[in-house]
């Protein structure tokens, strides 16, 4: 962990052929991104976030579901990545239902203004119901607590 009154080494950035990048080779206090960071021999790296962890756990957890179940083909890992861009993509809509509300102003530019639904809350319900239909192409489904039949209950 960098303390924030020390003063910290950014690495030299190299300027490449074809890019416009200036070279950082200046010494500079830790801003709030790199206090977050780790200094490693190599230079600050990022530490991953509580989503980027529970992306990474869901996603092995899926992956070995599949091998437990005795799937395998890069079909079903190609599956396995793309229920992982929508669980991303739902992520982005809850943040965004979280920031502005279910209920958002417009402007048209034509002098009309007022209030709608929050898109976000329809594409939010369309991506769940995708994830769902991906994971029941990969044949996962949800383990019950249950030992008895439902018909019991009844």
């Amino acid at each position: 962990m960098v303390k924030k009154n020390k003063i910290v080494r950014i690495p030299p950035v190299e300027k490449k052929p074809g890019f416009n990048m200036p070279r950082r080779d200046r010494w500079v206090l830790p801003t709030k991104e790199i206090s977050r960071a780790r200094v490693t021999e190599g230079g600050i790296r990022a530490r991953k976030t509580r989503k980027e962890l529970l992306r990474v756990e869901i996603k092995e957890d899926l992956l070995d579901q599949l091998a437990r179940n005795g799937t395998t083909g890069k079909y079903y890992i190609d599956l396995v990545d793309k229920y992982m861009d929508f669980w991303d993509l739902e992520n982005e809509l809850i943040a965004d239902i979280k920031k502005r509300g279910a209920i958002v102003e417009y402007n048209n530019g034509g002098g009309q203004k007022g209030q709608k639904k929050n898109d976000s809350i329809d594409q939010r319900i369309k991506v769940n119901a995708q994830m769902l239909k991906i994971l029941d192409s990969l044949g996962i489904k949800p383990v019950g607590d249950d030992s008895g039949d439902d018909e019991d209950e009844l």
